[in-house]
Formats: structure tokens, C-alpha cells, sequence
């Protein structure tokens, strides 16, 4: 069994370092920790952010152009047309998802010591990190690209994807495990409808912050809100907000992640 020491949370007159239910406690606790760890979630959220721009300006579109969305939902459109549409979407994704993989691997392990008010590392990357970091980016493709297939034949069976993964780089980070599947959908089962709920509030939220955008959108006209799309700050600072909710939401899934090994019997925690 695996124990866990640290100074615990104090909420009301529960001394606890994880809530038992997805409740009120639930997310202030992972406002806690996110706003005890502000720097380091903005800084992660920036310098992710500023990569994917740089990857994106200047290899992504230099080899193959831009990705024009509408394609794909144009009538008519052939298999044979929209080939190159989705292979640009392939390429892209694929070259995203590797630092999206190592700042994952750098976030994910740190969230045990946030939750044990020690202090978090960008710079603790060790030879085990790198091989984390390699499964993680080969599994992050493969259930990216399953949920894209699912989404566009159905949206139901991307959505179902997209719950029973939710686990799998935790499972790779903090567990060591590179088979994570099987042992993701153990620790998913029965709560998927709390993994659900999860995901409609990163939605809510997503909603929320693109709200200036839209008015930016209503106010300025297409043209000119291409053209500021067009801008290094502007498309990074969006692009920072974004992926600060992403970081977000795996806070909320490590939290429900350690709920489920608690339940397990799987991990003790100790006051100290």
C-alpha cells in the first residue's frame, strides 16, 4: 500500500489531503492548489503556448499550408478531396502533441507534491521522465486521432473515448506503467459519469473565456479579427488561456484519479 504524508487540507472541520465526492470541497480544493501553484500553471500555460506558435507558424504552415475547417463540412466533397484537409490536420497534431507530452509529463509529476505544499519543479527531468514522457506522446496520438474518428462518425462514441482515456497519462506518470489502458478503465469504473461532469464544466469554461473573442469577432468584423489572429501576442495569449483550462482539467482528473486508488484501499493517507 502506498502511503501518503503531508500536511492536510484543512476544510470546516475535515483535515483531509483529497475529497471523498465530487462536491463544492471538490473543485475549491483544486483552486487551492492551482492558486498556491499560479506561477508555475501561468508559466507552463505561456511557454506551452508560445511553443505550439512557433511550431505551428513556422513548420506546420510553411509545409503544408493553412487548415481550412470549412473544407470538411463543404457538400459535396469527396473522400479523395478532403484527404489532404485531414492529413494536414494528422501532420499538425502529431508534431503539437510532443511538447504537449513533455509538459504534461512535467505537470503531472508535480501535482503530488502541490498537494503536499511542496514546491513544484520544471527543471526535476530525469532519464525515467524521458521514457514517460515517449510512452505518453505514443498513447496521446493514438486516443487523439480515436477521437477525432469518433467525434466526426457519431460525436457519441469520441465522447466515450474521450471518458474512458481520461486516466491513461496519469496512469503513465505517476504509476509507471506503459500498458495503461487496462488500468485506466479499472480506476474509471463507476465514475464515469463524474469524468463527464468534469468535461461539461472545461466546456463552461472554454465558453466563458471565448465570450471576449466573440464580441471582438461581432465588433471588428472577420477581416480584422483574422488579421489579429494574424498577431504572435494575441494568437499566444489565446492560446495561454486555453491551455491554462487544459492544465486545469488534468488537476480535476488527478484529483478524482486519487480519489479512486483511495477508495481502493490502494493509498493511506497520513496526517502528520
Amino acid at each position: 500500500m502506498l502511503t501518503v504524508e503531508g500536511e492536510p487540507y484543512s476544510y470546516g472541520n475535515n483535515n483531509v489531503l483529497f475529497p471523498k465526492k465530487v462536491n463544492v470541497f471538490f473543485f475549491k480544493r483544486v483552486i487551492d492548489v492551482i492558486k498556491r501553484n499560479i506561477i508555475f500553471f501561468l508559466t507552463l500555460s505561456v511557454i506551452t503556448a508560445g511553443i505550439s506558435y512557433i511550431i505551428t507558424s513556422f513548420i506546420s504552415k510553411p509545409l503544408l499550408g493553412e487548415i481550412d475547417l470549412a473544407d470538411i463540412f463543404q457538400k459535396g466533397n469527396s473522400f479523395k478531396e478532403l484527404l489532404p484537409v485531414f492529413s494536414k490536420m494528422v501532420f499538425d497534431n502529431v508534431v503539437l502533441l510532443i511538447p504537449y507530452s513533455y509538459f504534461f509529463t512535467i505537470l503531472i509529476s508535480a501535482l503530488p507534491n502541490m498537494y503536499l505544499s511542496k514546491p513544484a519543479s520544471f527543471f526535476h527531468f530525469n532519464k525515467q521522465d524521458i521514457v514517460r514522457m515517449l510512452i505518453l506522446y505514443v498513447y496521446l496520438v493514438i486516443i487523439f486521432h480515436l477521437e477525432i474518428a469518433g467525434l466526426l462518425m457519431c460525436i457519441i462514441p469520441g465522447i466515450i473515448i474521450i471518458i474512458w482515456c481520461s486516466f491513461i497519462p496519469l496512469v503513465i506518470v505517476i504509476e509507471n506503467n506503459y500498458k495503461p489502458v487496462k488500468r485506466s478503465f479499472y480506476l474509471l469504473s463507476g465514475r464515469q459519469l463524474e469524468i463527464f461532469f468534469i468535461y461539461l464544466v472545461i466546456l463552461f469554461l472554454q465558453i466563458i473565456f471565448s465570450i471576449p473573442y466573440i464580441v471582438l469577432y461581432i465588433l471588428k468584423g472577420e477581416e480584422a479579427f483574422l488579421a489579429l489572429q494574424k498577431n504572435a501576442l494575441f494568437t499566444i495569449i489565446f492560446e495561454s488561456m486555453n491551455i491554462f483550462i487544459i492544465y486545469g482539467a488534468v488537476v480535476l482528473l488527478f484529483q478524482i484519479y486519487m480519489m479512486a486508488r483511495i477508495a481502493n484501499n490502494e493509498i493511506e493517507v497520513v496526517q502528520e
